[in-house]
């Protein structure tokens, strides 16, 4: 009643709703008035969630009667085929990531958003393509790999492991393949295994027999340490990175005596050790 406006707040199912409004004057007549609110369906897409880098997504069952148009956000460029105001375009994306989809309507200019993944064709790469261990020792084989959740190692043809880091000890060709809804992709590595012998004398008398201490543990493992004991634990030999190169003298280049000394071998990243004794001969 009076001048004082009124508003009111409904929250009309969707269609057609009929209100009737009783409006009474400053002279006590009533007025009845109808006032229909419409309510009509918001916009709505409709498409999958992931897809392959390089694929056309498809989009289908967008609800949007007067139109709209399309953007994005996210890691790379989105196309729309065969533009941004097509009702259900086709989608790519020039870099893997998820992104965004964006669909305003133009009726209502309502957003909705679809978050679709571009998924990249797996890759597989071994940091080694091959390597030579002592017999009975072991190594570890590690892949780079977009998917390591879908790892499948083979030896020689047979499944062995399913991990990003696997330890080998057997002879053979090892085969890393990864296989995801976008591809697969593998790599390939060949192990070796060598009998490794460490000697029990050296004779450095320079006549070419048994002059040094030679071992091939020291050719397959660039990272073997020798240290060198005389009888009483005092350290005479130490080399870091041993090239089979000792020929009985101390650090000093002197000439050791003759006799029993204690050695001490490391390698494969300390992993391995060799322990015995070696007999000085003259």
């Amino acid at each position: 009643t009076g001048d004082n406006d009124t508003a009111i707040i409904v929250q009309p199912p969707l269609g057609t709703t009929g209100y009737t409004f009783n409006v009474e004057d400053n002279f006590g007549c009533s007025y009845d008035t109808v006032i229909n609110v419409e309510v009509i369906q918001g916009p709505s897409i409709n498409s999958p969630t992931v897809g392959c880098l390089g694929d056309n997504i498809q989009f289908t069952g967008t609800y949007a009667p007067e139109g709209g148009n399309w953007s994005f956000s996210g890691p790379g460029t989105i196309s729309f085929s065969p533009n941004t105001t097509f009702i259900n375009p086709n989608v790519t994306a020039d870099q893997a990531g998820t992104y965004s989809i964006i669909f305003m309507d133009n009726q209502c200019s309502d957003t909705v958003i679809q978050q679709v993944t571009f998924l990249p064709p797996p890759t597989a790469n071994i940091l080694e393509d091959s390597a030579t261990i002592c017999r009975g020792d072991s190594m570890l084989l590690s892949i780079e790999t977009s998917d390591p959740n879908n790892i499948v190692w083979t030896l020689n043809g047979d499944s062995v492991a399913t991990s990003a880091i696997i330890s080998v000890t057997n002879e053979g060709v090892y085969t890393a393949s990864v296989t995801n809804q976008c591809g697969s992709a593998s790599d390939a590595f060949q192990l070796f295994l060598e009998d490794c012998v460490i000697p029990n004398v050296i004779t450095p008398n320079g006549d070419g027999q048994n002059d040094v201490f030679y071992t091939n543990i020291a050719e397959t493992y660039s990272d073997t340490h020798i240290t060198i004991f005389n009888r009483w634990g005092r350290k005479v030999y130490e080399n870091t990175n041993y090239d089979n190169s000792w020929n009985g003298v101390n650090n000093g280049g002197s000439s050791l005596a003759a006799g029993v000394y204690y050695y001490v071998l490391t390698y494969n990243g300390g992993a391995k050790d060799e322990k015995g004794f070696i007999t000085i001969m003259k």
